[in-house]
């Protein structure tokens, strides 16, 4: 059976075959991992940009930092759901603070096993 999640910011339905949530929470939540998992690609897509202005040659280095962000969302969700998605409820019920979410923080990036 499918899970089905609904988009807050459209209102439409979706199911999770088409990727993990890239809400602007998840994104900040999975930031510091996302950033070490994807330096690579990341890099490669920077300096292929910095050399050729032409948007179009860049595109499969683009689409390469992509799949590797929803990588990384869909390992978080996957392997560390609950603590994921505690991370994520702590920043927006306290105004994406952080500090008012280090226990939350502490507990997701443990089980990713993400080391600062």
């Amino acid at each position: 059976m499918m899970g089905w999640r609904r988009s807050r910011s459209v209102g439409r339905e979706t199911t999770m075959a088409e990727g993990p949530s890239t809400s602007s929470n998840a994104l900040l939540c999975a930031a510091p991992i996302i950033a070490d998992e994807c330096m690579a690609v990341n890099r490669a897509f920077v300096e292929c940009k910095q050399g050729d202005p032409n948007p179009n040659k860049c595109l499969g280095e683009g689409e390469k930092v992509t799949a590797c962000v929803l990588k990384t969302l869909r390992t978080a969700e996957e392997k560390c759901g609950p603590s994921f998605t505690g991370f994520q409820k702590c920043l927006h019920n306290r105004s994406r603070q952080f500090a008012d979410c280090v226990e939350q923080q502490a507990a997701f990036e443990k089980c990713m096993g993400y080391k600062r």
